[in-house]
């Protein structure tokens, strides 16, 4: 099992449905540090650093990313 890390650094609303979320992290099975942004729109997260052709993380980092601002946002986290 890998011990993926996530730390939300900021996040900025623009407009009634998109939020600009940027993070840090280590990819545990890579053993390396990455930092990143997504934009969400309404409820599904968008970037580079999340998207499966283009990322440059692990595959299980990317995945633990994904879900982990996905229910962050769920929660609330990104609203002011």
């Amino acid at each position: 099992m890998n011990n993926h890390k996530v730390m939300i650094i900021d996040f900025a609303l623009n407009g009634p449905q998109t939020c600009f979320v940027k993070f840090s992290g280590y990819d545990d099975e890579l053993k390396r540090e990455f930092t990143g942004m997504v934009r969400f729109v309404g409820e599904l997260p968008y970037g580079d650093v999340i998207h499966p052709a283009k990322s440059e993380l692990s595959n299980s980092c990317r995945e633990f990313l994904k879900n982990y601002l996905i229910q962050r946002y769920n929660e609330g986290q990104f609203h002011e």
